[in-house]
């Protein structure tokens, strides 16, 4: 029988030896066991939690210590050098133990004070600084301070890294981004459906969707979006205007401008304005406002408003009198706007607004309902007509907005509604990245090579499919789970220690 010492020697027995005997030989070789040290029945005894602590602590003290050391080299104290080497060494050895038995607990902790300087979870660069400056400050000679904030220094960058990476899984369109209610909102009565770049105006998705957009094999699809999002468009604007279709060009825009006019001319006919309390008390404000200027009274308002009493006196229009007379309201408030005098187009303004208003409580209920139509309708048929809003058939959503916000207040208040309005809120709060550009010449030259085109269009065919799916579209829109602002500074600090202690572990420093 054979038996081999953890030391290397080996033992040979009579075959049948009683094990008792071969147990007290080697005892009896070896000697006594060894009895463990406080420090190693107190670390026994340590649950990770506690040895994390400890270690932050430790680590806290190493600092400290780091501190009071350079202090003690500037003023040449050797004497208290030579002590605090000796209490430090005593300190080491009293944590080595512990170190050994909660490898991972203690290290995390002895990277916790990174988590307590400024800026860590900022930048790359921010958490490189956060990780590096415990190891520069804590006890040791000057290349040893070196070599820790250098190790440490990567391992908050990778920390940092590490808590992004967290970050973009839980929520991919960025934490605290949500889409814009309102403009979703709106596409979503009008049948416009954004992809998820569009929708957070993410700079990554937009990109992504971009490069889909432009290249062999994945443009079909985008454009497939596209086009019918621009036909939702163009149908809402069509219905703006009392008309159907999505090809919003002259033909559309001049039967919309007949058909207004005729049930215009058909509507004022039938009103018989009655100048009553209403119109009265409108003219009341414009001399009440006119009044107020002392001596650069406008005449021109003096005179309107000696017109409108006399109007108001005579108690009720025929509906061409109606007609005429808002027209000439109309043009000279048009007139006085362009001559940068907007006090008396305000004026003539505010007497139409109200010869209107009594225009439409002199008609019936159906009628009424019609009038207010077909104003809202002319209103937005001259938005449609200016500034290339609509060009080749095809309505610009960002155009509609700036026409809309050039009309007043209403349109960034909420105050106005409808179609057009839901294409405005889309111009404003949608915006793509997409470059009509086909690509540059090194794109160009591997898609038109076979051996590297074929391959990279497959794989924008499939990219893109898996992109526009719902479910992934859902993800990147919403993520798992928004943690805030606040949440993402917390995330990403707790990667300083992560990256830290998994560095020192790969590169086996401490």
């Amino acid at each position: 029988m054979r038996a081999e010492l953890a030391d290397g020697r080996v033992l040979e027995f009579p075959d049948g030896t009683d094990p008792a005997v071969v147990q007290a030989t080697v005892r009896k070789l070896l000697g006594p066991a060894p009895q463990p040290t406080g420090a190693q029945m107190a670390a026994a005894d340590t649950g990770p939690l506690d040895a994390f602590m400890v270690a932050g602590g430790r680590k806290t003290q190493s600092i400290i210590d780091g501190i009071l050391q350079s202090y003690l080299t500037a003023t040449g104290d050797e004497k208290a050098l030579s002590g605090l080497a000796t209490n430090v060494a005593a300190r080491d050895a009293e944590f080595a133990p512990l170190q050994k038995a909660r490898p991972v607990a203690t290290a995390l902790g002895s990277a916790l004070p990174a988590m307590a300087v400024p800026g860590g979870a900022s930048s790359y660069l921010g958490a490189a600084a956060a990780a590096a400056l415990p190891e520069v400050l804590s006890y040791g000679t000057a290349g040893e301070r070196a070599a820790r904030g250098g190790v440490s220094a990567a391992g908050g960058m990778i920390g940092h890294g590490i808590g992004n990476l967290v970050t973009s899984v839980l929520k991919p369109a960025g934490v605290g981004v949500n889409p814009n209610t309102a403009a979703m909102d709106a596409a979503k009565r009008i049948g416009y459906k954004p992809m998820a770049g569009q929708a957070t105006q993410n700079p990554a998705m937009l990109n992504v969707e971009n490069y889909l957009a432009r290249n062999p094999g994945s443009s079909g699809t985008m454009q497939t979006i596209n086009a019918g999002n621009q036909s939702a468009v163009n149908r809402a604007a069509a219905s703006s205007i009392g008309q159907a279709g999505d090809d919003v060009g002259t033909g559309m825009l001049g039967a919309a401008q007949t058909e207004l006019g005729a049930e215009f001319t058909r509507l004022q006919t039938a009103t018989a304005p009655k100048l009553g309390d209403d119109f009265v008390a409108a003219l009341a404000k414009i001399e009440v406002k006119n009044a107020a200027l002392g001596s650069f009274r406008n005449p021109k308002i003096d005179t309107l408003l000696s017109k409108s009493m006399d109007l108001a006196a005579e108690g009720k229009l025929t509906g061409q009198a109606y007609k005429e007379i808002h027209t000439e309201l109309s043009a000279q408030a048009t007139k006085a706007f362009k001559a940068g005098d907007a006090v008396e187009g305000q004026a003539f303004k505010t007497v139409r607004e109200a010869l209107d208003e009594a225009a439409s409580q002199s008609l019936t209920p159906a009628d009424r309902a019609a009038w207010d139509t077909v104003r809202k309708q002319w209103a937005n048929w001259k938005t449609l007509t200016k500034g290339q809003v609509a060009e080749a058939g095809n309505v610009s959503p960002a155009r509609v907005a700036s026409q809309l916000r050039q009309q007043g207040p209403g349109f960034r208040t909420g105050a106005t509604s409808g179609p057009l309005v839901d294409v405005g809120r889309i111009g404003e709060g949608i915006k793509s990245a997409i470059n009509p550009n086909s690509g540059n010449l090194p794109q160009m030259a591997l898609y038109g090579n076979p051996i590297t085109g074929i391959p990279l269009s497959v794989g924008n065919f499939v990219t893109a499919k898996a992109y526009t799916s719902p479910v992934v579209q859902a993800y990147l829109r919403n993520g798992l789970l928004d943690i805030g602002k606040n949440g993402e500074l917390i995330v990403k600090a707790t990667g300083l220690p992560l990256g830290i202690a998994g560095t020192k572990s790969l590169l086996g420093v401490e």
